[in-house]
């Protein structure tokens, strides 16, 4: 069984996302393992403050030895066959991933240098439940697709 988790700032606090996510980590079950974990979201009013105790909070979390992708705006946008792809690889590697989503405020500088590659969903600012729903989605679609499942289309 392949192991992926999703790391991300702060608790589902929307019930209607939290059902969403639940649902997506429970399909994408069978040879694919997901885990949806949260950090600790900061209470510090400075930005940067917030995201350096953010991100310090995710790399912590990391799973050792993991390939780390971090969610970022600025980084590749992949369309879904392509992402399934990726997810493909890194299964029939048998590396682990782990995905990043970040705060209100973004990632910090050390998550996204630490990262093994940048995602972004859209190049619009999305909230990190939201973020979240849509890349447990994706890798519920990369799932059915690797397993040749209709879904992926």
């Amino acid at each position: 069984m392949w192991e992926l988790v999703v790391i991300t700032v702060g608790k589902f606090s929307d019930q209607g996302f939290r059902q969403s996510a639940d649902r997506y980590v429970l399909m994408s079950g069978g040879e694919w393992k997901v885990r949806l974990e949260p950090v600790a979201a900061s209470k510090k009013k400075d930005p940067d403050a917030c995201r350096q105790e953010e991100g310090d909070a995710l790399l912590k979390r990391l799973p050792k030895g993991c390939f780390t992708v971090a969610l970022d705006a600025a980084g590749e946008e992949l369309d879904s066959p392509a992402f399934g792809r990726l997810m493909g690889r890194l299964k029939d590697s048998g590396q682990r991933a782990a995905f990043l989503v970040g705060g209100a405020h973004g990632l910090h500088g050390s998550v996204l240098g630490s990262a093994k590659f940048r995602l972004s969903l859209s190049r619009m600012t999305l909230p990190h439940e939201l973020a979240a729903v849509v890349l447990l989605e994706q890798i519920f679609r990369a799932s059915a697709f690797y397993a040749g499942k209709a879904y992926a289309k």
